[in-house]
C-alpha cells in the first residue's frame, strides 16, 4: 500500500496564499469560520490510446469516439482556520 503523503502547515499555508494571490474573489467567506479549499488541476487535451492506434494503424478512428481526454486531478483538502 501507498504511503499516504503529508505536508507541513507552512506548506500548506503558502499553497493557500498562492490561490488567494491570484486574486480570486473570497468576499462571500466569513473571516471567523473555519474554511477548506481544493487545488484542481486540469491537464491539456491529450489523444486517446484509440486516436493513436489509428493513426498508427492509418485507419479512421470510429464514430461517435472522442478523439482527446482531458485528465483531471484534486488535491487534499487544505484547511484554512481563522488566526
Amino acid at each position: 500500500m501507498r504511503k499516504k503523503r503529508t505536508f507541513s502547515r507552512e506548506f500548506k499555508r503558502e499553497a493557500a496564499t498562492m490561490v488567494l494571490d491570484q486574486g480570486h474573489p473570497l468576499a462571500h467567506i466569513d473571516p471567523n469560520r473555519r474554511v477548506f479549499y481544493y487545488a484542481r488541476v486540469l491537464e491539456n487535451p491529450t489523444c486517446r490510446w484509440s486516436t493513436w492506434e489509428a493513426n498508427r494503424q492509418g485507419k479512421e478512428v470510429r464514430d461517435g469516439l472522442p478523439l482527446t481526454i482531458l485528465e483531471r486531478a484534486w488535491s487534499s483538502p487544505i484547511w484554512v482556520k481563522p488566526q
